[in-house]
């Protein structure tokens, strides 16, 4: 190709054609303006796709890591609800002031309303990596960038609410060692595993715990805790957590 111009060039020179040559140079000159061009403009849709291609798959992985917290809030909320509802029954027999109940169904409710730590298995791998890496400059949506960046003190609220919980939670539990029947409360044929013979041979009972000023205090002050998180803490970022993936999901459907 080159050749080729070189040699229209060089005829058009040989024959005095000048005003001819000049317009010949700069139509060549054009041209290589023009391919250059071409070239940049190429280039750059290809810089723009590979950009919008990590974009995508920032998007994607930011709406699996949202869907799984949505479903991590829901397992939550449905163990410390079982909790709770345990601990409004063992407040309703310390109001009752009744000696009519069971050991078993007393160790049943001690059991149900400490057993578990409430604690979100919240995943924030994707966020930690775009904050991290830089990768939150490749999301193009402000609103989503926003959000992300500002995201741990939402997560970091309902934290200490879980933590001041867990606190609680070991206090009693220490109190329960130091003034329960333990072995009494594995009573229940399910749980007799634990006591081999599934009684107390000491006729031990835990209904002093029902007139117990202290373990009152302790478990009223668990249960509001604990009812603040259910109620207040787990529902915002839940609310929150579909936000944001109602903006990831409006740009995946638009660069698709």
């Amino acid at each position: 190709m080159l050749h080729f111009f070189r040699t229209i060039r060089r005829r058009l020179l040989d024959s005095g054609k000048i005003k001819n040559y000049t317009l010949y140079a700069i139509g060549e000159i054009l041209l290589v303006v023009i391919g250059i061009l071409i070239a940049l403009q190429v280039n750059n849709w290809n810089e723009q796709r590979k950009i919008k291609d990590k974009e995508q798959k920032y998007l994607l992985a930011i709406k699996n890591e949202l869907i799984n917290n949505l479903d991590a809030i829901s397992k939550e909320q449905a163990r410390l609800k079982n909790a709770l509802e345990a601990q409004g029954n063992l407040i309703a027999l310390i109001e009752a002031e009744s000696d009519t109940v069971s050991e078993q169904y007393l160790s049943t409710l001690i059991l149900q309303s400490f057993s578990d730590e409430i604690i979100l298995a919240y995943e924030r791998g994707v966020f930690t990596q775009l904050l991290s890496t830089g990768g939150l400059n490749d999301i193009s949506n402000d609103s989503i960038k926003i959000q992300i960046a500002s995201w741990d003190g939402r997560v970091n609220d309902l934290r200490k609410q879980e933590e001041e919980l867990y606190l609680y939670r070991n206090t009693i539990t220490q109190y329960f060692i130091d003034h329960a029947d333990i072995k009494t409360m594995f009573t229940d044929p399910t749980l007799s595993a634990v006591s081999k013979d599934g009684k107390s041979k000491k006729n031990h009972s835990n209904k002093h715990l029902l007139k117990d000023q202290t373990f009152e205090n302790f478990l009223l002050l668990y249960s509001v805790i604990g009812q603040i998180l259910h109620d207040k803490y787990y529902p915002e970022l839940e609310a929150n957590i579909n936000s944001l993936l109602q903006l990831v999901e409006g740009d995946l459907n638009i660069k698709n």
